[in-house]
């Protein structure tokens, strides 16, 4: 006799795929690209999101205005990596834009309701998010303990998150769904263990010290608890409940405001800009309103800030030497203005907007409601320091707190259904793509790690055409090429690199340098000033050009640019071309003036390399010119 084939249960169905679905995004790494990278998890919720299309109910998608207006940004955008420098680039930045709500509507829809929904995917978060919570809390503690604990050494933190700010940003945006949870938690030992977990969590994000994840820990969440503990209260309670949380909020706009927050020491901790990157964030994000201003309604192109923000000055930050690129403004909204315009930005506004609109309509509970307000209003407090919008993990959160504006659920679909076949064909475009990218992306990070020529020579250099520093993929391969002396083939190689980084300060400098090797004199001059137009403080670029206006006779010009570079980033180079420079200058001086002590100082100090060097450094100390440093000098002897 057959056994009869039970169908699983659809609760337990839905157990699974939401344990499916958050394991691949909170362990899956592949250690042979950076960890910053995020294609391992585009590949895995691609793949996911196709087994749930087939797999999971007939029934119509999920759907809202929310989101109709999320994909109209989505369609944007990808239009708009049309007339970026990188299209690939721009192309696969969309890939987290769609796998993030298509995978939250599919599993959505295998939910009975959305409390069944609620408790069972808070349940899946605690319980796969309590290993890494516990491993890191211990780690610090011993941290603590043994007096290594600091804001550097809690980057260590990161685990498959990519960095510890977007690990910290992950944690905080589990609160209200693990809140949610709890409140809808029928039994003691659930409650208690949601309890546990909630405070193992406040600790720590604490003691990982993200400044915006503890601003919405301990500013964004205590208001939202005070609405959610005051709903149920009387109407006179209730209002002067809410009157003091009006009159707390306005007290903190006061102090922060104020000469007051130099006086509290958590508010000055918070708000201090020479912490971290903070002072560096507060100027790009300047640069990036300068460079709005410049294309306000359709903005530079889709992926473009990294390439635009080069144009603009970077002093006293990571980047003003060329040694650090930005990637992101750490602020979404800027970002996306920056990019894709004031239409961009309005869209996307217009998505929470809509959202929020639709959530507050919803017929889910107060309580319920207010605690999804929380979560949403945490993101976007994340997005105006950080850039969650790029990683999956966060977006997929964004989109858990508006499920209550979803609708159609429950409805029988019949026949041929195209919008599956639709997005199944969308769902394996992008895994294809991303197969492709971290293919390359693979290729790329043997190549840094060894410089193995073989594995920069397979990357398909169109495709894949800039690295994750911004530097195109065209001037690794030139530097190949410039060292073994075959110039007219690095030529070709750097001018390609070019038109995917016409800002980058490295490839111009090397430009120049190729033109310079060939003979072409006029070539490399222009390279090179283009390159300290950019960065006049970039080292190479200086040495470089110095070197240039030496050999041209133009000894004032070769000095002047020589004395640019600080006297703690010299490179190897530099006391070789200064001795050269400064003989020279020395000899024109003797020549140009009759003044015999003056000459007879010069004449005794020519071939002083030590003192040429050391009246180089006085001149970039104080700022004085050189010829004025040799004057000083010749006043005081003693201190040749």
């Amino acid at each position: 006799m057959k056994e009869k084939i039970t169908a699983i249960p659809n609760s337990s169905k839905l157990m699974m795929l939401a344990f499916l679905l958050f394991a691949g995004l909170f362990y899956l790494y592949y250690p042979q690209i950076q960890n910053y990278s995020a294609t391992p998890k585009w590949i895995f919720v691609s793949m996911f999101c196709l087994v749930i299309l087939f797999i999971g109910k007939k029934v119509k998608i999920p759907w809202s205005i929310a989101l109709t207006t999320w994909f109209l940004f989505v369609l944007l955008y990808l239009a708009q990596s049309f007339w970026s420098y990188n299209f690939w680039d721009a192309m696969v930045r969309t890939i987290p834009l769609i796998l993030a709500p298509l995978s939250v509507v599919l599993l959505y829809r295998e939910a009975n309701s959305l409390k069944d929904f609620y408790s069972k995917i808070s349940t899946v978060l605690a319980v796969l998010i309590t290993s890494i919570i516990l491993i890191t809390f211990l780690e610090i503690r011993g941290l603590i303990s043994t007096g290594d604990y600091s804001h550097l050494s809690t980057y260590q933190f990161r685990f498959t998150f990519g960095n510890r700010n977007q690990f910290s940003e992950v944690l905080v945006l589990l609160v209200p769904i693990l809140t949610v949870g709890l409140y809808y938690a029928q039994t003691k030992a659930k409650k208690i263990f949601l309890i546990s977990i909630l405070l193992l969590l406040f600790a720590t994000v604490s003691l990982l010290l993200n400044r915006a994840s503890i601003l919405v820990l301990f500013g964004i969440y205590p208001f939202f608890a005070l609405v959610f503990f005051f709903q149920k209260a009387k109407p006179k309670i209730k209002k002067m409940a809410y009157g003091l949380m009006f009159l707390s909020i306005l007290g903190g706009i006061f102090v922060v405001a104020s000469p007051l927050r130099k006086k509290i020491p958590v508010v000055r901790n918070l708000l201090e800009t020479r912490y971290g990157s903070g002072n560096e964030r507060v100027q790009i994000w300047g640069n990036s309103i300068d460079l709005w201003k410049q294309s306000p309604i359709f903005g530079k192109g889709s992926g473009d800030w990294k390439i635009e923000i080069l144009n603009t000055p970077l002093g006293f930050t990571k980047a003003e030497e060329s040694t650090v690129f930005y990637q992101r403004a750490h602020n979404d909204f800027i970002q996306i203005a920056v990019e894709n315009g004031l239409i961009g930005l309005l869209i996307f506004i217009g998505f929470f907007v809509i959202g929020i609109v639709l959530l507050y309509k919803s017929d889910i509970e107060n309580q319920t409601k207010i605690l999804l307000f929380a979560g949403i209003a945490g993101y976007v407090l994340l997005s105006n320091f950080s850039f969650p919008i790029e990683k999956i993990e966060t977006l997929i959160l964004l989109f858990l707190f508006f499920i209550p504006s979803f609708n159609t659920r429950g409805i029988a679909q019949k026949g041929l259904n195209f919008g599956k076949v639709s997005l199944a064909v969308l769902l394996i475009g992008i895994l294809t793509l991303s197969v492709s990218w971290i293919n390359n992306e693979r290729n790329y990070f043997i190549f840094k790690s060894n410089g193995d020529e073989l594995a920069l020579s397979e990357i398909d250099k169109n495709f894949y055409s800039i690295d994750p520093t911004t530097t195109p993929i065209y001037w690794h391969e030139g530097n190949f090429d410039y060292n073994r002396q075959e110039y007219e083939t690095a030529l070709a190689a750097y001018e390609k690199a070019l038109k995917y980084n016409p800002n980058h300060a490295h490839v111009l400098n090397n430009l120049g340098s190729c033109h310079y090797a060939l003979g072409e004199m006029d070539e490399a001059e222009d390279y090179y000033k283009r390159a300290l137009k950019i960065n006049p403080r970039f080292n190479e670029s200086l040495m470089n050009y110095s070197s240039f206006l030496f050999n041209k006779g133009d000894i004032d010009g070769a000095l002047n640019h020589i004395l640019l570079i600080p006297n703690h980033k010299e490179p190897s180079n530099y006391a070789m071309f200064i001795h050269a420079i400064a003989k020279a200058k020395c000899t024109w001086l003797i020549e140009l003036y009759n003044e015999p002590d003056f000459k007879n100082f010069l004449q005794e100090s020519i071939d002083n390399d030590a003192f040429l060097y050391e009246i180089s450094k006085r001149a970039r100390i104080s700022g004085r010119s050189y010829e004025m440093e040799l004057r000083n000098a010749r006043k005081k002897p003693d201190n040749k």
